[in-house]
Parts: C-alpha cells; structure tokens; sequence
C-alpha cells in the first residue's frame, strides 16, 4: 500500500521543478488550499485548477513564463518549494 510522504515530493529547487516541467513530469499540488495540475500538451505547458474548483486553464510556451503564473501576489516562481505537492509523475 502506498503511504503519501509531503517531503518526498516536495520540489527541494527551483531547477529540479524546472528539469522535472521540462522532462514531461506532470504533477498536481494544491496552494491555498486549491488544487492546480500541471502537465504538457500541444506544444503548451499547462496549468489548470482541478475540481471541484473550477474549470480555469492558462497555457504556457515556456517553462520560464509558467513560473510567472500569478496566484495573487505571489508567482508560482515564488513558491514552487513551498507548494504542497500531491501527485508527481516524473
């Protein structure tokens, strides 16, 4: 049975976030208490809210500019250490 370990997925650096976007990892993640997935498709980076949130998706050309993604007043840049990593598929 799989046990759910936060620090095991937690993204330690921004470049291992980076390798991993870049790579094809997908992974889902929640931040204030909403969940946002994060996967590759035609050619975009994508960032979409899961439900039961909503139906918001941003498309990306580059890894650089989804890091820009603003969640209030703050960028995914920002945060992407502290962010609670549900799900990574690397």
């Amino acid at each position: 049975m799989f046990q759910y370990h936060e620090d095991a997925l937690r993204f330690k650096t921004l470049d291992e976030f980076k390798q991993s976007v870049k790579n094809g990892g997908e992974l889902s993640f929640e931040w204030d208490g909403i969940d946002y997935g994060i996967f590759f498709c035609e050619k975009s980076y994508v960032l979409c809210l899961l439900q039961p949130y909503g139906n918001g998706e941003w498309k990306y050309e580059t890894v650089e500019a989804l890091l820009n993604h603003s969640f209030g007043s703050v960028t995914l840049h920002d945060i992407v250490k502290e962010i609670k990593v549900i799900d990574r598929i690397i």
